[in-house]
């Protein structure tokens, strides 16, 4: 079993030992889009080997401070979450807005290094509410900034007098559900504490979009009016929905809807959480993330299923891993490592027991 001692420890050393982080898309600084793919995959099994050859490189990724940041206030050490958000108001140059700090190829689009990211100043700000309720760095100043970032210089790809459609990033035309729906918590939450009305009425159009792009039962397509769905954005969407269902009896029971859709699409009665509706790929990112949910929504059978299954699949040579899959090239296979960002930190995060 790992404690809260373990955890918090091991928080501390990945806060200090930055050259320790993994990532897949460390694998970015390759222009060669296949053979790209192919060091991404191989990073799942020997990452030390592909950075001496410089076929990767690592990266300081906002979004693994925002994670371990979210972690300390958790176990209750405010002082590191404090040194965290100076971390991540340094990476911003006090603009406050957060984005990738590499290229990142992504279809036709190159986003540039830096570029506001929808996902991650978002992912940013939900922990620097939390913050703000023990600190009294984060101020409302700085909250209308986020705010304000989010809903003037994210591309507006269609709006109308009821609806509101943000692109991922400031130039690209995408139509995305997990990142609207998480703008939506964002701008809403915090239109809530600055008690300013706009941004609520700005998060309210974002949903009503966003419900017009998902499935009727429950599912979260990736895109708008979709049909590729993953057990991670699912759970990223029911942590934004989990927020804003309080603005419309609507809202709520989709949310409800959505939960359904994780168990009986993307879970099986395990408690196993697979990647994808096919269930061929077991995740560390989705199993993270649904286990972290559950124990927040208070579904604690639920919650303790996942858990048993993380450590009963997820693990190789009493090591947890990043992923499982029951169908590869020739046969089942387990990855060797548990990226950072998607694997380690969420988990961290997931298991901390908040009764201790």
């Amino acid at each position: 079993m790992i404690t809260n001692e373990c955890i918090h420890q091991r928080l501390k050393e990945l806060f200090t030992n930055t050259h320790e982080w993994v990532d897949p898309y460390d694998s970015e600084v390759i222009n060669n889009k296949y053979l790209r793919k192919f060091v991404k995959v191989l990073l799942y099994f020997i990452p030390k080997p592909l950075y001496k050859l410089k076929l990767a490189k690592k990266h300081i990724w906002p979004e693994n401070y925002c994670l371990m940041g979210k972690a300390f206030l958790m176990l209750g050490d405010i002082k590191n979450a404090e040194k965290v958000f100076g971390e991540l108001e340094g990476i911003s140059e006090k603009k406050y807005y957060w984005g990738l700090p590499i290229n990142w190829k992504s279809a036709k689009y190159v986003f540039p290094k830096g570029l506001m990211m929808s996902t991650t100043t978002s992912e940013v700000a939900l922990f620097l509410l939390e913050l703000r309720k023990y600190s009294e760095k984060v101020t409302d100043e700085i909250l209308r900034k986020i705010a304000d970032n989010l809903s003037s210089n994210l591309n507006v790809v269609y709006e109308d007098k009821e609806k509101l459609i943000y692109g991922y990033t400031p130039i690209d035309e995408y139509r995305i559900n997990n990142s609207n729906f998480l703008v939506a918590s964002v701008i809403y939450k915090i239109g809530k504490v600055l008690n300013e009305q706009h941004f609520v009425s700005i998060a309210t159009k974002i949903v009503n979009a966003c419900l017009e792009g998902v499935s009727e039962d429950g599912g979260i397509p990736y895109y708008m009016n979709g049909n590729r769905y993953d057990s991670y954005h699912q759970v990223f969407s029911l942590r934004a929905l989990y927020i804003l269902k309080e603005l419309s009896p609507k809202y709520d029971m989709f949310y409800n809807e959505a939960i359904l859709f994780l168990k009986n699409h993307l879970m099986d009665l395990d408690g196993n959480v697979y990647l994808s509706p096919q269930k061929t790929v077991i995740d560390m990112q989705g199993s993270a993330e649904a286990l972290y949910f559950f124990k927040m929504i208070d579904d604690c059978t639920t919650a303790k299923k996942i858990q048993a299954q993380i450590d009963k699949i997820l693990k190789h040579r009493g090591r947890y891993i990043q992923r499982d899959w029951q169908k590869f090239l020739f046969g089942p296979t387990k990855s060797r490592i548990l990226f950072t960002r998607q694997g380690e930190l969420r988990l961290l995060l997931a298991l901390i027991n908040q009764n201790e």
